[in-house]
Formats: structure tokens, sequence, C-alpha cells
């Protein structure tokens, strides 16, 4: 059951779907890793690491396969627009609540996350709108939804077939989540507090 969610040439390769989640995984932790804390040239890889996700499932899925996972023609749309205004305004709540908290300071995580991009020299010379475009529009679309198509739609399916319940499940995204986003916190502080004239004001 768990081959025929693969195309023919891929389930001849991996005996199981679980086992190419995995390898999957690891090339693109490996990927994200790299564009996040490589050399600044580097920091595109962290979009082709989102579009890959968008491919995977289309790539390495049989139709049946896609079908199962839940990628599937869309029927009702007002759930789509519902989704993204809720997350827009969620957006802003957590906006003001920083904002009203640290300010416009480096504790506030718009501003962290904000500076914790390496911008090439040449990106630099863009108008800040097209700078904006170009770094936030990506990462809205493939980031996200290559999200849905590879963690929800390849991978927890993979656990729903007899190794956890539902509420085991639930646990393990919750857990997976606050690790990746402490892992990726840490790295991203430590990285900003290596640099001498930086130490001071990290404490060390």
């Amino acid at each position: 059951m768990d081959t025929t969610l693969l195309r023919p040439i891929w389930a001849r390769i991996f005996r199981r779907a679980w086992f190419l989640n995995l390898v999957l995984f690891l090339i693109l932790a490996g990927i994200r890793c790299w564009g996040s804390f490589g050399p600044t040239e580097t920091r595109m890889l962290v979009m082709l690491n989102f579009l890959l996700m968008w491919c995977f499932p289309f790539v390495f899925y049989s139709r049946s396969g896609r079908r199962a996972v839940g990628l599937i023609r869309i029927h009702d749309f007002r759930w789509l627009y519902r989704g993204m205004f809720i997350a827009a305004l969620a957006s802003l709540i957590i906006f003001f609540i920083g904002y009203e908290l640290y300010g416009l300071g480096a504790d506030n995580w718009y501003i962290s996350l904000r500076d914790s991009f390496d911008i090439d020299a040449v990106l630099k010379q863009l108008p800040r709108l097209k700078l904006f475009l170009l770094y936030t529009i990506p990462a809205m679309l493939f980031s996200p939804v290559g999200e849905e198509f590879f963690f929800r739609g390849m991978t927890l399916p993979r656990l729903r077939s007899g190794w956890v319940d539902e509420r085991q499940q639930w646990l393990m995204r919750l857990l997976s989540a606050a690790y990746i986003f402490c892992i990726m916190v840490s790295a991203r502080r430590l990285q900003a507090c290596s640099s001498p004239g930086s130490r001071e004001r990290c404490g060390l």
C-alpha cells in the first residue's frame, strides 16, 4: 500500500514511501542550513528549498498518491480567501504585540528576522519596494504552500499508517516545530553574537 503512492520508477528504488520522505527531508535540511548559515551568496538556496518542496509531490508521487495525500482540485475557494484574511490579521496582531513590547528595537521578532538576512551588496542598490517584493513574494508563496505539500501532504500521512494515534501526531507536530524554531533562533543569535563588536551587546 505504501509503495502505491509513488511513481513506478521511484517505487522500485524506494521500497517504502517513508524512506523516500526521510531522504528528501535530509536533503532539504542540508540545503536550508547551508542557505541560512553559509556565505552570503548562498542565501537564495533558501528559496530553492521552498521551491523543491512544491515540486516533490509531483515528481515522486503518482496521481493516485497525490490524491491520497489530499492534493486535489479546489471546489470551494471561500476558505482560501478566508484563510488569507485570517493570516494577514494574525500577522498584524503579532506585529503590534512585538511593537508594544519591544518597539522597533533588536528584540522585536520582525526586526530580528529582517536583520538576519545578509543581503548582497548588489541587491541593496534596488529600491526598497522591489527589494521587499523580491524577498517577500517568494517566501509567502513557496514557503507555506511548499511546507504544506511536503510535511502535511507527504510526511504526516506516513505517521497515520498505524505508527501513532491522532493525539500523538499533534504532539509530534508541536514538538518538532518548537524544536526547529529553537534551533534556528539559537543559531541566528550565535551567528549575530560571533563578531567582536556584538559580544558586549549579547552579554558575552
